[in-house]
């Protein structure tokens, strides 16, 4: 069956697309600053669900069901790292925090087509607030700030904080 959209449901729907896109990036330049690969590959899991959630998976007319494999991804363990290796994914507390933003956010935004469409937005928004969040708790040479012009969070801008007096 064709859903019929209306244009704040369409406009709602590609802000979770975008939005999604920028998280997924954000998440996979936190996977390449670590050292274990099996850690890599958690992070890159991780991104790889969250882009699939919101740019994939939010169905109008739909249940606002995920798959199985999409709902065990998209959890905390992924604070925990690969279970091959016994560390830790080299996190700061301020983007552990933040991925379990993203991951929660994205695991709830499916079901916005069982009320609103346009509940995608204020999730959305919650998910740009965190990686705001997360991108202002690093320090200067690990900092990973939005890089608008090109729609992604993949670079790593030197930034000189001052301290308040």
């Amino acid at each position: 069956m064709e859903w019929e959209l209306i244009p704040d449901e369409r406009d709602a729907l590609a802000r979770a697309s975008v939005t999604g896109q920028r998280a997924a990036d954000w998440i996979r330049s936190l996977a390449v600053l670590q050292d274990d690969e099996d850690n890599q590959r958690v992070l890159e899991q991780y991104a790889s669900a969250v882009e699939q959630v919101l740019r994939h998976e939010i169905n109008p007319g739909g249940d606002g069901e995920l798959v199985e494999e999409l709902r065990y991804t998209l959890d905390a363990y992924v604070l925990l790292g690969s279970v091959q290796t016994a560390r830790r994914p080299q996190l700061s507390a301020a983007e552990r925090v933040a991925l379990l933003a993203v991951g929660y956010t994205a695991l709830s935004a499916p079901r916005a087509v069982l009320n609103n469409l346009t509940d995608l937005v204020p999730l959305s928004e919650a998910i740009d607030q965190a990686l705001a969040i997360s991108a202002a708790g690093q320090p200067p040479t690990r900092r990973v700030l939005p890089d608008f012009a090109h729609g992604s969070y993949g670079r790593s801008i030197p930034v000189t904080v001052k301290e308040a007096q």
